[in-house]
C-alpha cells in the first residue's frame, strides 16, 4: 500500500512538473521548487522499494532456516515463531502494536530467563520504566517515539535470539 501511494505521488509530481514547465506564466523559482519536489518523491520511492526488498530477503532467509528444520531448542523455536509474526519495522503512531511487540518480547524473555537471565532482567527493568514514562506522556509525539524505540529494540532482540546458534 505504501509503495502504491509513494509511486503515485512521484508520478503526480512529475505530471505537475511537466504542466508547470510548459506554462508560460510560471517563473523559475516555481519550476525549481517543483523539480526539487519531484526529485524528493522519486528518491523516497526508490528508498522505500529498496527497504522492502531488503526486508523481504531477510524474511526469506529466516523462513528457509525455519523450513529446513534446524535443530533448535524450544526457546529458539519460540523466538523464531515470534520473529516471523512481528512486523519488520516499528511504526510511529501505532502505539498499540508497538506496545504489543514490547510485551510479546518480554513474555518470550520471561520463558527463557534461565538461558538469558541478564538480558531478561535488563530488558524487564528498562522496558517497564520506559513504558511508565511513555504512559505519563500519552497523546504526545514523545509517547509514540518511546514506544517505537522500544518496539524496534524488541524486534532486534527477538531476531538475534531466533538466529541459529552455531
Amino acid at each position: 500500500m505504501e509503495t502504491i501511494i509513494s509511486v503515485s505521488g512521484s508520478i503526480s509530481s512529475i505530471i505537475g512538473l511537466i504542466f508547470v514547465w510548459k506554462s508560460k506564466s510560471s517563473n523559475g523559482s516555481i519550476r525549481a521548487l517543483l523539480a526539487l519536489i519531484a526529485l524528493l518523491s522519486i528518491g523516497t520511492s526508490y528508498l522505500l522499494i529498496e527497504n522492502k526488498e531488503y526486508a523481504s530477503e531477510e524474511y526469506r532467509q529466516h523462513r528457509e532456516m525455519f523450513t529446513q528444520g534446524l535443530k533448535k531448542s524450544g526457546f529458539e523455536r519460540d523466538a523464531l515463531q515470534l520473529y516471523e509474526s512481528l512486523p519488520t519495522t516499528a511504526r510511529n503512531f501505532d502505539s498499540g502494536t508497538n506496545e504489543g511487540i514490547i510485551y510479546s518480547t518480554l513474555a518470550l524473555l520471561e520463558r527463557g530467563q534461565e538461558v538469558y537471565p541478564v538480558l531478561y532482567a535488563e530488558f524487564r527493568t528498562n522496558v517497564l520504566d520506559e513504558i511508565k514514562k511513555a504512559k505519563e506522556k500519552r497523546g504526545s509525539s514523545e509517547y509514540d517515539d518511546i514506544l517505537k524505540d522500544g518496539a524496534t529494540a524488541s524486534i532486534r532482540i527477538v531476531r538475534s535470539l531466533s538466529w541459529p546458534s552455531e
